[in-house]
């Protein structure tokens, strides 16, 4: 891989030890100074248009984080379909009610939102109870256990601690018993829009004490920490669709390039920071899916 000695005999051993210190290695976002940047001539003005360039691609990242949870937030029924359904995604964007298609579904929050149902629909919670019972049912079992799971849904008192129900999902699917995971995850997907709407309604008017209990306790499994829709600014870029992306690498290259070529940009030291250590395999034949022996690191 060397230009100066392509053709000399390197032991696969050796070319995998060495890969072994890359992979486990990165370079860091920020290059460090070498010594006092205000020593270098003309760095204040270099310094006030790199803050000016960095404060667009923060902009950037935060105007599409509020954009990302709004979406998550108004949309969820579409989320929670397909982190349920084992349906080719252009038979469900087909559904009449789903909104989200190509590139506004985000693959990453499918899979966040599947692993919150696998976290938090437990049987004896008051908002997911019914959907750890309905979910796994089989497709062609779906309707008579779901008629089984509502019926039995009297059984169990109301509230808003383990082992009750909250009423507005007794009320969801007592109203319309559904046939089928996507009436479930259409059903789910309203009561939490509906609930949604009606927190933003109270924020609004700045009167958050207007909502009923079991209605915030709905509402908060959209807006509290830990939701499927908490996503965080650093989360940003990798939930951009092409276009995006390429803005986004527009404004961050702006940044890059005034680091490295303006006048008064202060010198920066090359350097790698250390990842989390782990030996190599070798790779048979070069193939990922043929890992062979573990070499250390050297």
């Amino acid at each position: 891989r060397c230009h100066d000695h392509k053709y000399d005999p390197i032991p696969t051993e050796d070319y995998y030890s060495l890969y072994g210190i890359m992979a486990s290695s990165s370079e860091p976002q920020e290059l460090p100074t070498i010594g006092d940047p205000h020593d270098t001539p003309g760095y204040v003005e270099f310094k006030k248009e790199l803050d000016r360039l960095k404060a667009n691609v923060e902009e950037f990242k935060k105007t599409k984080r509020d954009e990302f949870v709004e979406t998550t937030r108004k949309h969820s029924g579409d989320y929670i379909l397909r982190a349920i359904s084992k349906k080719p995604e252009k038979e469900l964007q087909e559904l009449p009610f789903v909104k989200l298609k190509g590139e506004e579904v985000k693959a990453k929050l499918v899979q966040r939102w599947r692993q919150y149902l696998i976290k938090n629909a437990k049987p004896e919670h008051p908002v997911w109870g019914p959907m750890n019972l309905l979910a796994l049912v089989p497709d062609d079992q779906f309707a008579a256990r779901a008629e089984e799971v509502v019926a039995k849904l009297g059984e169990i008192p109301e509230g808003l601690e383990p082992k009750q129900l909250n009423p507005l999902v007794r009320q969801a699917l007592e109203n319309s018993v559904p046939q089928s995971k996507i009436d479930l995850a259409r059903l789910y997907g309203e009561l939490f829009s509906n609930a949604y709407e009606e927190w933003m309604g109270s924020q609004a008017e700045g009167n958050t004490n207007s909502l009923s209990a079991e209605l915030n306790q709905v509402a908060q499994i959209l807006l509290g920490p830990g939701s499927p829709a908490d996503i965080s600014v650093a989360e940003v870029p990798g939930l951009l669709n092409r276009a995006e992306g390429n803005k986004f690498r527009e404004l961050q290259k702006k940044v890059d390039s005034h680091q490295v070529h303006a006048q008064g940009a202060p010198p920066k030291a090359m350097v790698l920071t250390e990842g989390t250590p782990a030996n190599p395999r070798v790779l048979i034949r070069g193939n990922p899916a043929r890992p062979g022996k573990t070499v250390p690191r050297q």
